[in-house]
């Protein structure tokens, strides 16, 4: 039987200020916090992965330090000058991938469901789509690090994955596979809209 385990936690809408106060629209945290509930129902007889501390490095691994030195002016609205490499706790999500890494490696798992909000817009330098960090990105890292020689990541998003796709374009190792829409709004270009060629 293949040991399998899911990775569905609350933490991963967690905000600094209650969803309530924040104006959301459309498809966005309210409804895919709707999806990760009705997952954790469905999917209750399996075990779930623990969380494991994810800090700065994991993310090092695809973001450059200056990008970190940016994220935390526009967090803290502070000068250059008054600037520390640190972040809160960092994206849940990355700590339940990591954590079912460690498991695949101890043999304890085959296979595991993580569920993740945001992450494959953000590039090595920069993000955008609401993605400021690629928690995917960083655990593929931290898998090869483990010894996982390949890595396939399947992106099934109505969005291109780009930040993923650029951040393993030069890696052998890894394969990206991006599902999307095909007309990406993230991706084309505002005068191929208007003339209908995307």
């Amino acid at each position: 039987m293949n040991k399998v385990a899911i990775y569905l936690h609350p933490q991963v809408f967690s905000a600094e200020k209650p969803l309530t106060e924040i104006n959301f629209t459309k498809f966005s945290y309210p409804y895919y916090n709707q999806v990760r509930e009705a997952l954790a129902y469905a999917l209750s007889d399996y075990p779930i992965v623990p969380l494991k501390k994810a800090n700065i490095n994991d993310y090092l691994t695809v973001h450059s330090p200056e990008y970190f030195h940016k994220i935390n002016l526009m967090a803290n609205n502070q000068s250059l000058d008054a600037i520390s490499l640190s972040l809160p706790e960092l994206s849940t999500e990355c700590r339940g991938m990591l954590s079912a890494i460690d498991l695949m490696k101890e043999g304890k798992l085959d296979r595991a469901y993580c569920f993740s909000m945001v992450g494959h817009h953000s590039h090595k330098n920069w993000g955008h789509g609401y993605c400021l960090l690629n928690p995917q990105a960083a655990a593929v890292k931290y898998a090869q690090s483990q010894g996982f020689r390949k890595v396939l990541i399947v992106d099934w998003d109505i969005h291109h994955g780009d930040g993923t796709q650029s951040i393993f374009a030069d890696d052998k190792n890894t394969y990206c596979v991006s599902i999307h829409h095909a007309m990406d709004l993230y991706m084309a270009k505002i005068s191929d809209l208007k003339a209908g060629t995307t």
